[in-house]
């Protein structure tokens, strides 16, 4: 189905959205592997420092007794561990430096990402007044022809005077037709909410679903028969 112009700029800026999240997402990515190799120098790091100072506290307890027996060694893995750091450590570096040139291209990226929500939210503002016109119509053709059918029906009650010999008691009539055309709308239980919440559906549809349609509003019932059907 071929979208409205206004539908079809919406759908446009939806794209461009998705293509803009996603470098982000791309550069985000990135940028947190970058930041993993520096991680594990911290890491190694830390491993080093509890090695030693398991190695430490093994000393003391040692140097505690008297120093009887040989010195407790230090662990293999202190030496392992040494090696690694001085490898990650310029693995590190090499990371920090291109973390920071990285850094540009990721703030670009989220910059995008953010105009391109913005152009999204604003988009919805034409499909918002192209959905309303219709309504509108709707309901200037159904004020016009209320207030026609008002005019007409109440024409006879304008006459009266001239039919008191032509139709005895005319008035009757043209009271029946007074009482009955005092006919007080007002809208169903809810009915405000579900308009307000038909809208609210809505616009958080169009942000995804550039063709999603308005739904139903409420409809109007009888004030004085509402208020019957209740004290009965």
């Amino acid at each position: 189905m071929k979208l409205s112009e206004a539908r079809q700029r919406l759908a446009d800026a939806q794209q461009q959205l998705t293509a803009a999240t996603d470098a982000a997402g791309a550069a985000q990515e990135q940028h947190q592997k970058i930041l993993g190799i520096a991680a594990r120098h911290a890491e190694l790091r830390s491993q080093l420092d509890a090695a030693q100072a398991a190695h430490s506290q093994a000393l003391v307890e040692w140097a505690s007794k008297g120093g009887e027996g040989s010195a407790p060694a230090a662990p293999a893995t202190i030496e392992k561990l040494a090696k690694e750091i001085a490898t990650a450590a310029r693995q590190a570096e090499s990371a920090d430096a291109a973390a920071r040139q990285l850094e540009p291209t990721l703030d670009a990226a989220r910059r995008d990402a953010v105009a391109a929500m913005q152009r999204v939210r604003e988009a919805r503002r034409g499909v918002l007044l192209e959905a309303a016109q219709p309504l509108i119509a709707e309901y200037r053709d159904a004020s016009a022809r209320t207030l026609a059918l008002r005019e007409h029906v109440l024409g006879l009650q304008a006459i009266a005077g001239e039919l008191r010999d032509e139709v005895p008691r005319v008035g009757d009539v043209t009271g029946t037709i007074a009482h009955e055309m005092n006919f007080r709308p007002i809208l169903a239980p809810g009915g405000a909410e579900q308009s307000r919440q038909a809208w609210r559906d809505f616009i958080r549809a169009l942000f995804a679903d550039a063709s999603a349609e308005l739904g139903e509003g409420p409809d109007a019932i009888d004030a004085d028969e509402h208020l019957r059907q209740r004290a009965a």
